[in-house]
């Protein structure tokens, strides 16, 4: 989902709650470039971490971090969007008690639908589909583990039950 409404809707469901963005390695990657353009050798061998994933969110003591996806394709989520530190990411979180979920848009003029979803979901789903790179949208919205939030307001959705 676009990160800023993952943000706003977070917001919405939760006015008390905490939501913190972590910086974007793409956007860190996209301002080496830029200075080496302007000034090159400026930034030398410095080398961009990866991040966990977009946001950390915490609301009522219990804590999580979720990565946002966004695609316009028609049939299916390609798994390909899913890079591999993040799956690395998600073992040491979970591992260390915490909550990771993907939070995966499908965006269409009209109608956009949101899946919070784990890396359970996603392995059980690929699984089922016998190892394809993608999920069709018909097994998100199957699925009875996948967490579908209800749209509220235009593109915004109730986020409530990412901590359900």
């Amino acid at each position: 989902m676009g990160e800023r409404l993952f943000q706003k809707s977070f917001e919405k469901s939760f006015p008390e709650g905490f939501i913190y963005k972590l910086i974007d390695t793409h956007s860190l990657e996209g301002a080496k470039r830029m200075a080496e353009k302007f000034s090159p050798g400026s930034w030398g061998k410095i080398i961009i971490p990866r991040v966990p994933g977009d946001y950390i969110c915490i609301e009522d003591g219990k804590h999580l971090v979720v990565e946002c996806k966004n695609t316009m394709n028609k049939s299916s989520f390609p798994l390909g969007n899913i890079k591999s530190h993040q799956f690395d990411f998600v073992m040491k979180i979970e591992a260390a008690g915490g909550k990771y979920y993907f939070a995966i848009r499908k965006q269409e003029a009209r109608k956009n639908e949101c899946f919070l979803v784990t890396v359970n979901d996603i392995i059980r789903l690929k699984t089922a589909n016998g190892g394809r790179q993608s999920i069709k949208w018909e097994q998100f919205r199957n699925d009875k583990n996948v967490k579908k939030p209800p749209s509220i307001k235009g593109s915004l959705f109730d986020m409530e039950c990412l901590f359900c």
